[in-house]
């Protein structure tokens, strides 16, 4: 069974991100975790997933710094950041520190499933 990690402080967002999951993905695992360091402190222990995705706005550091962690890892996932912003400069700096995509949260449900169904047909 294919594992999502979703990287999110909010705890809304999670829970529409796993029914979102749940609505399209068939026989994933959804790991929901509140920060960065939980993800690295799992991946640090040997655990794994076959995608993780992330919120840009993690508190303390952000996005940008777990994806620089997760860099400096050999045999990582691919990482995609979920983000309720369209700010081009920082999706740039999400792809060249090695993010796959950059996915702008949607505001309607079903958006959420289309955005996250395109996800799993891209990376699973």
């Amino acid at each position: 069974m294919p594992t999502i990690w979703l990287v999110d402080d909010d705890e809304v967002d999670g829970l529409l991100f796993v029914r979102a999951i749940e609505a399209v993905g068939d026989g994933v695992e959804v790991v929901v975790m509140e920060s960065a360091d939980a993800c690295l402190s799992r991946l640090d222990a040997g655990e794994r997933a076959e995608l993780i995705v992330l919120d840009w706005h993690l508190p303390p550091a952000g996005g940008l710094a777990l994806l620089a962690a997760l860099g400096e890892r050999s045999g990582m996932p691919p990482a995609v950041v979920l983000s309720g912003s369209t700010m081009p400069d920082a999706r740039q700096s999400a792809l060249d520190c090695g993010a796959r995509a950059w996915v702008v949260k949607p505001d309607r449900p079903d958006d959420m499933r289309d955005a996250l169904a395109q996800m799993l047909q891209d990376y699973l």
